[in-house]
C-alpha cells in the first residue's frame, strides 16, 4: 500500500527519519515513513539488503569525493556501486558526471567513456528527459550534431508529454521553462554547426519566447539572420543583446563584423576595440581590428595590432601573414617578405601566403621567383582568384598577353563582382582583339 501511495518500498531507520524531518518533509510523508518503519516486511533477502546498503555507502563516499574535487576517487566509488547494481540508471549517470568533471574538454577517450555511461543510463531509463538532455550535450561536445539533435528533440517531446525529469530525486531544472530553454538553446547551437540557418532561427526565437532577456539567444539569432542575408536583422539583434548585457563580447564581435560587411568601418572599429578592451588577450579580436584598420588605410595601426597578437602568440601564422601585408602596403618589402616566409615556415600549405610572397618578390623585381610562388599557390588551391590575377599581371609584364588574358579571365570567372579583375580582363581583351 505504501509503495502505491508514497513510493516507499524500504524500511527507514531513525537516522533517515531525522534527515527527512530536518529537510522539511511534510507531516504526511513522515507519518507514512513511521508506518513503514513499524511494518515488518514479509521477507527481504539479507544478501540483497546488504548489497543495497553497500551501494548507498559507495554513493555517499562518491558525493564526498565530488565535494573535495577528487573525481578519480568519485569515479571509483560509482564503478564499485555499479558492480553491485548494474541496472541502476542513476549510478551510470553519476559516473558519467564524475567523468565529465574529472577530464579535460579535449580528452576524446574520456568523452567516449562518458558517452557510454550516459547511453547506458538512457537505455535503462529511456523515458527520462534529463538523461537524454545530458547525453545530447555530450554528443554535441564530441561534434556528433545529428546525434545531439535527435536526443534533444526526444527530450523535448518527453518533457512536453509530462515525463518526469529528475534523477535520483534531484531535480536538475527549477521548472519546465529552465529545461526547455537549455534544450532549445543547445538545439540552436547544433543546427548552427550544421549550417541549418532556418532551424537555428526557429530555435533561437523559441528560446526568446521563453526568456526574452537572454542575450546569448539574441546573439545567435542575429548570426543566423546574417547568414540568411538579413544583415540589418543581425545588427538589430546584436544591439538588443548589448542593451541587455553591455559587456557581451560575442555581441560586440558579431556587431563589428556585420558593420564591417555593411561598409561602416568606423563603427566596426569601435566595436572591435571594445572587444579588445574587455579581453586584451583575444587574438581573434585583434586580428579583426587590425584587418579593419588596414581596410581603412591605417597601416600603422593595423601593423600595431598584428604585432600585439605576435607578442601573445609568436607562432600565430595569420598574424605573420597579416603583418606582412600591412608592411607591404607601407612599402617595407624586406620586412613583409620576412613575415610571409615565417608564415610559410609555420604553414607551408597556405596558398595566400605564397601569393603574398609572390607579390613582394615582384615588387623587388624578381619575376621568376614571383611566378614560382603564384604557381605554388594555385597548385595548393586552384580557385585562389587573387593568385590567378597576380599571375596574369606577371605574364603581362613578361609580354605574354595570351597567358595574362587566360589568368585574368579565370580570376574574373571565380569572382565576377570584383571590378579589378573585370577591368583587367576587359582592358587586355580589347588590346589583344582590337
Amino acid at each position: 500500500m505504501l509503495v502505491q501511495e508514497r513510493g516507499i518500498d524500504f524500511q527507514p531507520d531513525d537516522e533517515y527519519l531525522r534527515e527527512v524531518r530536518l529537510a522539511g518533509g511534510e507531516d504526511e510523508l513522515i507519518s507514512a515513513l513511521k508506518i513503514a518503519k513499524m511494518t515488518k516486511p514479509e521477507h527481504v533477502d539479507p544478501t540483497l539488503r546488504a548489497r543495497q546498503a553497500a551501494v548507498r555507502q559507495h554513493v555517499a563516499r562518491a558525493i564526498e569525493f565530488s565535494k573535495a574535487n577528487r573525481f578519480a576517487d568519485e569515479q571509483a566509488e560509482y564503478r564499485a556501486a555499479i558492480k553491485l547494481d548494474p541496472q541502476n540508471a542513476d549510478l551510470h549517470s553519476g559516473l558519467a558526471l564524475a567523468m565529465s568533471m574529472g577530464s579535460l574538454f579535449f580528452d576524446e577517450a574520456a568523452r567516449i567513456r562518458e558517452e557510454g555511461e550516459e547511453r547506458e543510463a538512457v537505455r535503462l531509463d529511456p523515458g527520462n528527459p534529463d538523461r537524454r538532455l545530458t547525453l545530447a550535450l555530450t554528443l554535441g561536445a564530441m561534434g556528433d550534431w545529428d546525434g545531439e539533435i535527435a536526443e534533444l528533440r526526444e527530450a523535448l517531446r518527453l518533457k512536453a508529454n509530462g515525463a518526469v525529469s529528475d534523477m535520483d530525486g534531484r531535480s536538475l531544472w527549477e521548472d519546465h521553462n529552465d529545461f526547455a530553454v537549455q534544450a532549445h538553446d543547445a538545439l540552436s547551437l547544433a543546427l548552427e554547426a550544421k549550417h541549418d540557418w532556418d532551424g537555428e532561427i526557429a530555435e533561437a526565437r523559441g528560446v526568446l519566447r521563453l526568456r526574452p532577456k537572454w542575450d546569448p539567444a539574441h546573439v545567435r539569432l542575429g548570426v543566423a539572420l546574417r547568414y540568411k542575408g538579413d544583415l540589418d536583422g543581425d545588427i538589430a539583434e546584436q544591439h538588443e543583446a548589448l542593451r541587455l548585457d553591455p559587456d557581451n563580447m560575442d555581441a560586440h564581435a558579431e556587431l563589428a563584423s556585420a558593420l564591417q560587411e555593411k561598409g561602416d568601418l568606423d563603427a566596426a572599429i569601435t566595436e572591435y576595440r571594445e572587444v579588445v578592451r574587455l579581453n586584451p588577450f583575444d587574438s581573434d579580436a585583434r586580428l579583426s581590428l587590425g584587418a579593419a584598420l588596414g581596410e581603412k588605410g591605417d597601416n600603422d595601426g593595423s601593423a600595431a595590432e598584428f604585432r600585439a597578437v605576435l607578442k601573445l602568440s609568436p607562432k600565430n601564422e595569420q598574424a605573420h601573414l597579416k603583418l606582412g601585408e600591412a608592411l607591404g602596403n607601407m612599402g617595407e618589402f624586406d620586412g613583409a617578405m620576412k613575415e610571409f616566409q615565417e608564415a610559410l615556415r609555420l604553414d607551408s600549405k597556405d596558398d595566400d601566403a605564397h601569393t603574398d610572397l609572390g607579390v613582394v618578390l615582384g615588387k623587388k623585381g624578381d619575376q621568376q621567383a614571383e611566378m614560382v610562388e603564384y604557381r605554388e599557390a594555385l597548385r595548393l588551391n586552384p580557385d585562389n582568384d587573387f593568385a590567378h590575377y597576380s599571375l596574369g599581371g606577371a605574364f603581362e609584364c613578361k609580354g605574354d598577353l595570351q597567358g595574362a588574358l587566360q589568368e585574368y579571365r579565370t580570376a574574373y570567372k571565380l569572382d565576377p563582382k570584383n571590378s579589378l579583375y573585370r577591368q583587367a580582363y576587359e582592358r587586355l581583351l580589347r588590346q589583344v582583339n582590337p
